[in-house]
């Protein structure tokens, strides 16, 4: 559990923070809903929220009620690969224990990307995005919560000593949202083409694979390395589906705009100014783009990252997202792996032989190793790991801002640097608080 005062990580069951005593949210045992400390009642489900002392009766629950709409939804199922042969094989308690966790981390990724648990069929999860609640991006939030969720896996299979692996089919579409049962039980769920598409891909995507239907990749075409699958036959349907197999996300290689801008020469001159500065003076600038939404930034940023680029500048860009920023996801570690060119699903040795590169070719200072590894999401080696248990939250971060400074202000040295910071507005204090170091080295660097 993360406190919501320091970022401090809590384990579960806490009421305060064990770093700075701050009061720790209280998640609803019914739908795990985070409520703020001191709530009555919970704000996903509407059940009582238990007391210090004394649990809470659960309410019996209430027929669904939701009248029918058509909504636009991208639906995303979760498979367990291999389950009969693990049924087979494993003891009933532990393949009791292999399914209750696998459902555990896939509900933790869909809920922390914005969607929901619609259902646990067998050793599957069908999850929504869009509905109940959508999002202007809900396409890009299931893509990203199902690389999410292989990742997590990985570290399942560490866990439990077994590989654990999940196949998963996503499909966006219109569909029909509504409560649906009896007297005696009801739930909201959706139906529609889209979740027979989702089902279909998910049974012919492999282990570590996931399937995409068209509607999904061309929502988010420059967000990912997907490979054309061909046409697939889908029961109901009268026509072929087009499908993708996703390899990856590559952020960076989305498609720049070629087209001639118009209308920002007062601000493209200001840009160029800004580096001819940096050429005669070797220092840099911080500069914020601000405007309305669908004003043209995103193209305005395309091409002051092409000038720069033409002056010999490396670029480095990172993501300021307000959902699924997990380990390894946030902006000040996504940041951070840009600057040592390393991709985010790179194993951990890998990592580990990064912070010893890092330290051997002058980059970071031998004391900065601690700080490194936990950037990288490595525990601290045997040697460090007291003295960094012993340190508090605060001391933590400054550690980490430092080293992190440290890196890019000598790589600027090698090169200039440009480093962008996308959707700023949604940052936290402490998200602000290492960018304002970045801004800051700006005066006395290249960047």
């Amino acid at each position: 559990m993360i406190c919501p005062a320091c970022q401090s990580e809590n384990r579960s069951g806490r009421r305060f923070c064990s770093k700075c005593g701050a009061a720790l949210p209280i998640v609803c045992p019914a739908c795990e809903f985070e409520n703020e400390a001191g709530d009555a009642f919970c704000g996903g489900c509407g059940a009582a929220l238990a007391s210090p002392s004394k649990k809470a009766p659960q309410p019996a629950p209430a027929p669904v009620t939701v009248e029918p709409e058509r909504r636009q939804a991208t639906i995303l199922f979760a498979d367990l690969s291999g389950f009969t042969k693990l049924s087979a094989t494993l003891p009933p308690e532990d393949v009791h224990r292999l399914v209750a966790r696998f459902f555990e981390v896939v509900d933790e990724v869909v809920l922390e990307f914005g969607g929901s648990v619609d259902k646990h069929i067998g050793d599957a999860v069908m999850a929504l995005f869009g509905a109940p609640v959508a999002h202007d991006n809900d396409p890009e939030r299931a893509v990203r919560a199902a690389t999410e969720i292989h990742a997590k896996l990985h570290d399942l299979s560490a866990e439990l000593d077994m590989p654990v692996k999940a196949h998963i089919g996503i499909a966006s579409g219109q569909v029909v949202a509504s409560g649906i049962g009896g007297a005696g039980h009801s739930e909201y769920t959706v139906l529609g083409d889209s979740v027979n598409l989702a089902a279909r891909l998910v049974d012919e995507a492999g282990p570590d694979q996931t399937y995409l239907s068209d509607a999904v990749y061309r929502a988010v075409p420059n967000l990912l390395n997907a490979e054309e699958i061909g046409d697939l036959e889908v029961k109901g349907l009268d026509r072929a589906i087009r499908a993708w197999h996703l390899r990856s996300l590559d952020e960076a290689s989305s498609t720049r705009d070629s087209r001639p801008i118009f209308g920002r020469r007062a601000e493209l001159r200001q840009f160029e100014g800004v580096l001819e500065s940096i050429r005669e003076l070797g220092r840099g600038q911080a500069v914020k783009v601000r405007g309305e939404t669908g004003i043209g930034k995103s193209r305005l940023v395309e091409e002051f990252i092409a000038r720069a680029e033409e002056e010999g500048f490396i670029g480095h860009t990172a993501l300021v997202l307000d959902f699924g920023v997990g380990k390894g996801r946030d902006c000040v570690r996504s940041l951070f792996q840009s600057l040592l060119d390393l991709p985010q699903e790179q194993e951990k040795p890998a990592r580990a032989e990064v912070v010893t590169w890092c330290v051997d070719s002058g980059l970071v200072d031998p004391e900065q190793v601690m700080f490194l590894m936990d950037l990288l999401d490595l525990a601290p080696a045997k040697e460090h790991r007291a003295t960094y248990d012993a340190m508090d939250n605060e001391t933590r971060n400054a550690g980490k801002q430092q080293a992190l400074i440290t890196l890019l202000g000598r790589l600027s040295e090698e090169a200039p640097r440009m480093v962008v910071i996308e959707d700023l507005h949604w940052a936290d204090a402490l998200t602000l608080d290492y960018l304002g170091r970045i801004a800051a080295v700006t005066t006395q660097a290249p960047i």
